[in-house]
């Protein structure tokens, strides 16, 4: 096993955590606060778009979902555990490699290939 995977670090950040929560407090660096932000927002628009236009509507709205919960675990709020889940670390990377099926078999568009490099960039941002 590799030393990385053998330490459970990587995978308790991913099954039990969120890189964004409370990312509003002064006591983190203006740069995560913005990235985080800009993210939640990113996800909101990109998620949207995929639901509006009818492709990719089951990712557009697990986008929606995540963003929503993230927007709440952002500013402390949503605390409820099926809230949390939905915000855990594993759920843009399931979103990335769904993205990635769909381009594979469906086409891509420019925001479907921005969603997937933002659910990715939030995988290993939160890893």
């Amino acid at each position: 096993m590799p030393n990385f995977a053998a330490d459970g670090g990587v995978l308790n950040n991913l099954l039990a955590n969120n890189w964004k929560e409370n990312g509003y407090r002064t006591s983190n660096s203006v740069l995560k606060s913005v990235v985080s932000f800009s993210l939640i927002l990113a996800c909101i628009f990109l998620g949207g778009m995929a639901v509006e236009s009818g492709d990719n509507v089951a990712l557009g709205a697990m986008s929606l979902g995540y963003a929503g919960s993230s927007l709440l675990g952002y500013f402390g709020l949503g605390n409820v555990p099926a809230i949390k889940a939905m915000r855990l670390n594993i759920v843009p990377a399931l979103g990335a490699g769904a993205g990635i099926v769909s381009v594979a078999t469906g086409g891509p568009n420019i925001a479907l290939i921005a969603l997937i490099g933002m659910f990715m960039f939030d995988t290993l941002q939160g890893a």
